[in-house]
């Protein structure tokens, strides 16, 4: 049987990564960041990022509030991924050298506990990415001013370049950099 998702696609009983390429390409960024090894992914969804990174040599943990998808991916891929919010883990202060999330922050509608949080249990000097979808980056926006996409509840927040720095920097991470990178497939 086979199952196609836009991330995953299962061939015989294995799991292939279909954005693979995207996903290492994340990950290079934060391979100069490596220290102690351990990576955490917030929202981590069928913790396929973290797969990718396991395979890379990377100890990975994930903080999914989905129970199926934490499930999934305690069970069919081997993450090791807390359910619930990334708060109530109580992982250890500075315990990671990177903390990773992507397409998390345009649900929260109050995003800077969640960024404080992330910013406690990352290690000092360790790496912060994160993955935010921006209407303010969309053709739509840029050519006619209009937003086309998923309006509240779905997503709580939209965020410019400067709106996310603010809050990047009140959580207390330091900024290096952020760039808007559309795709329209």
């Amino acid at each position: 049987a086979t199952n196609v998702h836009p991330t995953y696609e299962k061939r015989g009983g294995r799991y292939v990564v279909r954005n693979r390429a995207r996903l290492e390409k994340l990950l290079d960024l934060v391979e100069p960041f490596r220290k102690t090894g351990r990576i955490l992914d917030v929202g981590c969804s069928a913790a396929f990022f973290l797969l990718v990174a396991k395979e890379r040599g990377w100890q990975p943990q994930g903080a999914e509030i989905a129970k199926w998808a934490a499930e999934f991916s305690r069970n069919e891929l081997g993450i090791d991924v807390f359910n619930g919010m990334l708060q109530d883990a109580k992982f250890p202060d500075g315990h990671f050298d990177a903390v990773f999330s992507s397409h998390v922050m345009e649900h929260i509608g109050q995003p800077l506990g969640l960024l404080k949080e992330m910013a406690r249990v990352l290690r000092p000097g360790g790496a912060h990415l994160t993955v935010v979808p921006t209407q303010f980056a969309s053709p739509s926006w840029r050519l006619a001013h209009r937003f086309i996409g998923d309006p509240p509840p779905i997503h709580a927040s939209f965020y410019n370049r400067e709106t996310y720095a603010g809050f990047l920097k009140q959580a207390g991470l330091r900024v290096r950099a952020i760039r808007y990178n559309v795709e329209l497939t």
